[in-house]
């Protein structure tokens, strides 16, 4: 196995670098492992690579940003069970954020409509990640 050295201020380097499996899709028939979907621990490192920044331009101006802006900013992750790949990418990508600091705020998207628009309220999410069948059903 492939040695790593971990930096607390990096989740980056939380995880190895290397082809074990980090995630496989939960809904695949599990009489067919070869049929599941299979994340290895480098293609999860190159897809959190290929996420774009979380590059908010007036938290790039702490000194002068308002109070808001120099708190966290909170992402709304909305993503249905079967993609657990997806979301431990999307979740990676968001704590990983070298720009500015985010929060991710997974939300289950079987709530109603209304309860998943009062989390975010109540979070005070500022950005959301989810699907076109999801924003269907909410409405956006």
């Amino acid at each position: 196995s492939a040695e790593f050295t971990v930096n607390p201020n990096s989740i980056r380097s939380w995880f190895p670098r290397d082809d074990r499996t980090a995630f496989h899709d939960p809904t695949a028939n599990d009489e067919d492992r070869k049929a599941c979907r299979i994340l290895t621990y480098c293609q999860l490192h190159d897809q959190i690579n290929n996420c774009p920044p979380w590059n908010i331009p007036s938290a790039n101006k702490i000194s002068t940003a308002p109070k808001e802006d120099t708190e966290p900013f909170p992402v709304a992750v909305i993503l249905p069970n079967a993609m657990m790949a997806e979301m431990a990418v999307v979740l990676l990508s968001v704590m990983s954020s070298q720009t500015i600091t985010c929060a991710a705020a997974p939300i289950d998207p079987n709530m109603s409509p209304f309860r998943i628009f009062e989390a975010i309220h109540q979070l005070k999410c500022r950005g959301v990640v989810t699907t076109d069948e999801i924003l269907r059903k909410m409405n956006f």
